[in-house]
């Protein structure tokens, strides 16, 4: 029972550290192509200019929630699709005309954004920031070598999984041949002794 156990959590925390590997390797091809990966209404992303700060700055990693647009406030940081630059930005909803949005950074020297932000460009509201050990700036410096060493983590942990449960498989084959065999023995005894007991009798 231990062992199955042991066995079985094994594998949770693969698939869990594996589907984590996934998950940033989809983001920093997402990110290399102007693009946002969404798991389960969550979004993360890596802030790349200076628009935010200080309340962001670059190389932080954010973390994005799909909510309603229509629950959008004033003051909420957000992420959504710029037609003007051709890609995704995080700014904060200074203002709200109408149905759209008013954005603009956080640095002082951020100019009040030019287009008012609608429906079908809205992504998220951000909920969570930091630099995370760093990560965000490793994916923003040094992309292609995270990008590649994901890759060999992700093929090497499957892999070694592999080789683990192939073992493990093994083992249990041979505690089953092990079993069998102490479990034949013992039968081929009592069956020597019960002819050997009935020959005495016959005498």
């Amino acid at each position: 029972m231990k062992k199955t156990l042991t066995y079985i959590i094994s594998i949770l925390t693969t698939i869990c550290f594996i589907l984590t590997l996934v998950i940033i390797l989809l983001g920093i091809k997402a990110n290399a192509s102007n693009n946002i990966v969404k798991v389960f209404g969550y979004s993360y992303s890596v802030v790349a200019t200076d628009s935010m700060e200080p309340t962001i700055e670059v190389g932080e990693v954010i973390i994005s929630k799909s909510i309603p647009y229509e629950e959008v406030s004033s003051g909420d940081i957000i992420v959504f699709w710029s037609d003007h630059y051709q890609k995704y930005i995080v700014h904060r909803v200074v203002d709200i005309v109408g149905d759209k949005l008013v954005t603009k950074g956080d640095n002082p020297a951020a100019p009040v954004d030019q287009d008012y932000v609608e429906n079908n460009d809205f992504h998220g509201v951000v909920i969570k920031y930091g630099n995370f050990f760093n990560v965000g700036k490793l994916i923003i410096d040094y992309r292609d070598v995270v990008y590649g060493l994901i890759i060999f983590l992700f093929f090497y942990i499957i892999v070694m999984e592999i080789i683990s449960i192939t073992r493990n498989l093994k083992k249990a084959k041979e505690e089953e041949l092990k079993k069998e065999s102490v479990l034949l023995r013992q039968r081929i005894y009592e069956e020597e002794k019960a002819k050997i007991l009935e020959e005495m009798k016959k005498d």
